[in-house]
C-alpha cells in the first residue's frame, strides 16, 4: 500500500514512514511485527530513554539496505550542530560524549 507522500514525484526519502489503522487484526509472521508506541499524550521523549530503531534507510555508504536493520540505542536531545540535520524530521539517536556529539547509529 503506498500512501500520502510516498506518491509524490518529487519524493526523497522524508516523511518514509505510515501509520495505518487497520480494520481487523493481522497475524504476525516474518514480515508483519508489532511495535510500541508511547501514549497519545506523550509529545517528547525523555533524553537517554531507551529505544529501538528499525528499518531500510539509507547506510554509510548511501545505498538503500534491503534488508531490514535494527539497533538497540538511547534518545539524544543535546546541542546537535550538524548542518544536514533538519531538527523538526529527525530523533537523535546515540549518547552525548562530550562536545563530539552523539555517537553514530550504525547497523549490527
Amino acid at each position: 500500500m503506498v500512501v500520502g507522500e510516498f506518491c509524490r514525484d518529487e519524493f526523497k526519502r522524508t516523511h518514509d514512514i505510515a501509520l495505518l489503522k487497520l480494520e481487523r487484526e493481522v497475524v504476525y509472521n516474518n514480515f508483519i511485527q508489532g511495535i510500541c508506541l508511547p501514549p497519545e499524550s506523550e509529545t517528547s521523549v525523555p533524553s537517554e530513554s531507551a529505544c529501538f530503531v528499525a528499518g531500510w534507510g539509507l547506510l554509510d555508504n548511501h545505498k538503500v539496505e534491503t534488508k531490514l536493520q535494527q539497533i538497540d540505542t538511547h534518545v539524544f536531545n543535546g546541542q546537535i550542530n550538524f548542518d544536514d540535520f533538519q531538527e523538526n524530521r529527525m530523533l537523535c539517536t546515540g549518547r552525548n560524549r562530550t562536545n563530539s556529539g552523539p555517537r553514530p547509529v550504525r547497523s549490527r
